[in-house]
């Protein structure tokens, strides 16, 4: 090489020495360039061990009698392969763990290379925050305890302590996670000896750790006072300390906390409401003035979340109490709700002042004193809190609940006056819900779909009369509520984004104080940042999430579904069942992508699809399908939102539909399998993003088994009533089978016809939707849903049918054969190896043969398929060709059976 060469090599990595000085401030021995050359000579002496070298290396060291696994025996360590070092070898953490415990003994340093390899890093990942990050959560997957973990942290921050302020709040975070309160804390005292300091997210991960780790109630003194002096310790720390390092205690560490301590019900939650005087700012002792907090909706929607829960605790005190009476019971729970419905509306007091906006001067005042708007400019720096739905579900779901105990009876819900104020506030603060109301109230002619049924109303003022004293009232008074007052039209301050501020403040532009649909003050924020940060060039602001799309002119929905399902509660404690299913039907077709109006029987409301809008199962596969309507499609996929009705919201209605809808004997399981099938049939789940799951099937199977035990009961109690009403020499009960009687399992032919055409069409839809999945020609269903369906059946056949002819008989039959014909086979043609369900419909099979036995002048269709069954008895396993024959039979029975 030149002269030259060389002079112009060393200028350039002196250049690079310098310009890497100036970007960083840190003085390099080598340039970039050497380095390079320096890792492409081999690794660094700081890298990790491969296992091989690293078992040489701990042989060549060590003893074995130094080695002990987690039960005391001793370790071999000649024995050791080179695997068993590897990170993921239980043998590598005893491992670890004994070269502890020598360093502890011996005061002599473990080679580092050698832990690296124990621990499945190198020194390259030390020095990455993301690695350290995942490999710490790696070895606590692995281990399930923090020793390894902790050592690798201790080996990142030496070079530099954010490593290890990151690693140590995974720890944290994990051990919050397992409930494990004791290391947690312990974790913390380690950082102190380690050097390991605090950040802002830590708290954030300990507050709400400890919340979520605790159950309502369970949250000991002594933990939540050490959380709120560690609160105050660090609202004191962050007035002075590294915005970088410490961050600033905002109001998103007080809303951690107070989610913890809500939890605690000493004193009833006095640490709870104690910590709100936490927020206005004081001075401390060393003359240093604290920032006051300024709580937002989230701030009060966990404090009114808390105070519910700290009543449903108290309610289900009083109910569990067996020293008051039952009409002391009924006292105190009605008082217990009232205090809390007193409490909410202070509230929302609080929140509607803090939410509510200066009132901006005219413009001849203005011109008349320059100071009025001078003082509104200022206070229109104030920043506004929010009602956002979160807060508003929380809040009405304090008027209307199912644990008060102050409406129909002591187990049972809301006073139907409380129901109706919430349901009021509802349809201030949602326009949606003010629509749906109308529309409901159109097609079921009802005056006002919110005000209580005949029943609820006589059932809950009788108990109320009978729960109260001359010397107390126990009824409810609620003001009337305005809606211009609870959601008044107001004028905002000017939007951030507006070019002419002052002729904003003068344009008289009022809106609804409530508006879910408007942009929050954090979301404005979040594109200004995001402007600024396009508009400086990544100089200024911040740049948007990529997850998250937000424009000055996004329009949020305005309902979700846990105010949909606060109005679903409220017409169920109502005992407004018609206008619960009409509300139902409407939400799905709104915002669930169905297409239903049409079908709607309104007036009546017994059935909601025609029997044509069944999903038909086509055994020969050879369904047509319809043409789709492309603008209605498109139409019913713009309007679904998973956020309003999703399948977990059916699945909650379906349970309603069952738990609620059970009177005079009967039960709402045809409405039930009706939203199944229509949720199967694509003609009318245009969308089709409300797919059924297997939780659904489950539910809908388990609903149709607790109508049957609901059957035998109501009718076993209505036989008991019907005997002590007559003669003391009571008549034979008429029953199919009278040893049934000790069995109490009872069945009446209302209860049979009402029940048996819901079961066939539930598993036609079931058969169509598993169909859908596979374009194999085969109809069997998972194993689950056989036993779910034999369950049924066997609970049906050993029931007595009460006033059931032979007529009735058959066609109930018929019923029970068409549910599962295309899920039979004989005994003689299963084959034990394949563990699969079958249907087990051999009775109704048996029965409806003897019948066509035994009839003569049937119907085309009853012989047809009774000659069906009669092949189907005398196929043989044996027979030339026998299992396309009992295929071809069983769809004929199947053609047959339709009723």
């Amino acid at each position: 090489m030149s002269v030259r060469c060389l002079r112009s090599y060393s200028t350039s990595n002196i250049k690079s020495k310098l310009d890497h000085y100036i970007e960083t401030g840190q003085i390099s021995k080598y340039a970039p360039r050497q380095l390079e050359r320096k890792f492409q000579k081999g690794p660094l002496k700081s890298e990790a061990y491969s296992p091989q070298k690293a078992l040489l290396i701990l042989k060549a060291k060590y003893d074995s009698s130094l080695f002990q696994d987690a039960n005391g025996q001793g370790i071999r360590l000649s024995s050791l392969a080179a695997k068993d070092l590897g990170v993921s070898s239980p043998k590598s953490l005893q491992i670890y763990k004994n070269l502890h415990h020598i360093k502890s003994a011996t005061r002599k340093s473990i080679d580092k290379r050698l832990l690296l390899a124990l621990m499945g890093t190198n020194e390259a990942q030390l020095k990455d925050p993301y690695l350290v990050t995942a490999d710490v959560l790696k070895l606590l997957e692995r281990d399930g305890e923090t020793t390894r973990a902790l050592g690798l942290i201790r080996l990142a921050r030496a070079g530099s302590s954010v490593l290890g302020i990151v690693g140590m709040n995974a720890i944290l975070q994990w051990l919050l996670e397992k409930r494990d309160h004791k290391q947690a804390i312990k974790c913390l005292n380690d950082r102190k000896k380690w050097g390991i300091p605090l950040n802002s997210h830590t708290y954030v991960i300990l507050f709400d750790g400890l919340s979520t780790s605790h159950e309502w109630g369970k949250a000991q003194d002594e933990t939540c006072q050490f959380a709120l002096e560690l609160f105050e310790k660090y609202r004191v720390e962050s007035i002075d300390g590294d915005p970088k390092k410490l961050g600033k205690c905002g109001i998103e560490h007080f809303n951690a906390l107070l989610s913890f301590l809500v939890k605690n019900f000493t004193n009833e939650q006095e640490l709870a409401w104690a910590v709100f005087d936490t927020l206005k700012g004081k001075k401390t002792d060393d003359a240093k003035k604290i920032p006051t907090l300024v709580p937002n909706s989230q701030t009060f929607t966990i404090f009114l979340n808390g105070l519910k829960k700290y009543s449903e605790a108290q309610a289900t005190t009083i109910k569990a109490n067996k020293k008051l009476t039952n009409k002391a019971k009924s006292a105190q729970l009605i008082k217990n709700h009232q205090t809390l419905v007193e409490t909410a509306n202070l509230i929302l007091d609080k929140v509607i002042k803090a939410s509510t906006p200066p009132i901006p001067p005219t413009k001849e005042q203005a011109q008349e004193d320059p100071e009025v708007l001078v003082t509104y400019r200022a206070q229109m720096n104030r920043i506004l809190m929010t009602i956002d739905p979160a807060f508003v579900s929380v809040f009405v779901s304090c008027y209307i609940n199912g644990f008060s105990g102050s409406g129909v009876d002591i187990d049972g819900g809301s006073h139907y006056k409380y129901v109706q104020q919430g349901l009021e506030y509802l349809k201030a603060w949602c326009p949606e819900i003010d629509q749906m109301f109308q529309f409901v109230n159109e097609q079921a002619r009802a005056d006002n779909i919110i005000s209580p049924g005949k029943s609820v109303k006589y059932i809950t003022d009788t108990r109320l009369k009978n729960s109260q004293d001359d010397k107390e009232d126990l009824t409810p008074t609620l003001p009337q509520l305005d809606p211009s007052k609870i959601n008044p039209m107001v004028v905002f301050p000017p939007s951030p984004f507006s070019k002419n501020k002052t002729r904003a403040i003068f344009s008289d532009k009022k809106k609804p104080l409530v508006d879910f649909t408007r942009l929050t003050y954090d979301e404005v924020q979040m594109i200004l940042a995001d402007k600024n940060f396009k508009d400086s060039r990544g100089k200024y602001g911040k740049k948007m999430p990529a997850n998250i799309q937000l424009t000055q002119t996004t329009k949020k929905q305005g309902i979700n579904k846990f105010l949909l399902m606060n109005v679903f509660d409220g017409l169920v404690r109502l005992g407004r069942h018609q206008e619960f299913i009409l509300s139902m039907w409407y939400a799905l077709d709104r915002w669930g992508g169905l297409d239903l109006q049409k079908e709607f029987d309104y007036f009546k409301c017994e059935k909601f699809l025609t029997s044509e809008r069944y999903p038909k199962f086509y055994v020969d596969k050879k369904e047509v399908g319809t043409q789709v309507d492309t603008k209605k499609l498109t139409e019913k996929q713009k309007s679904t939102d998973d956020s309003i009705v999703d399948l977990l919201l059916v699945e909650n209605l379906i349970y309603k539909l069952n738990e609620q809808f059970k009177q005079k004997g009967l039960s709402a399981n045809n409405t039930i399998v009706e939203v199944f099938s229509a949720l199967v049939n694509k003609d009318i789940n245009l969308a089709y993003k409300l797919v059924p799951r297997f939780k659904t099937v489950d539910v809908i199977f388990s609903s149709l088994m607790t109508d049957i035990h609901y059957f035998n009961d109501y009718t076993f109690n209505q036989e008991q009533l019907n005997k002590s009403k007559e003669s003391k020499e009571p008549k034979e009960l008429k029953v199919k089978n009278t040893k049934e009687d000790k069995y109490h399992r009872y069945i009446s032919k209302d209860q049979l016809s009402h029940f048996l055409p819901s079961l066939a069409h539930f598993m036609d839809s079931l058969l169509v939707f598993e169909s859908q999945k596979s374009s194999q020609d085969k109809y069997l269903l998972p194993n689950m849903y056989l036993e779910s369906l034999n369950r049924i059946l066997d609970r049906l056949y050993s029931a007595a049918w009460i006033n059931v002819n032979a007529e009735d008989s058959i066609m109930f039959h018929k019923y029970i054969i068409r549910s599962g014909i295309m899920l039979f086979k004989p005994r003689e043609f299963v084959d034990p190896r394949e563990k699969l369900e079958y249907a087990s419909i051999i009775k109704s099979l048996r029965a409806y043969h003897q019948w066509f036995k035994e009839n003569k002048n049937l119907s085309k269709q009853d012989v047809r398929m009774g000659n069906s069954i009669k092949a189907l008895f005398q196929l043989r396993k044996t027979d030339t060709d026998s299992e396309d024959k009992l295929k071809s039979i069983l769809k004929s029975i199947y053609r047959h059976s339709e009723q």
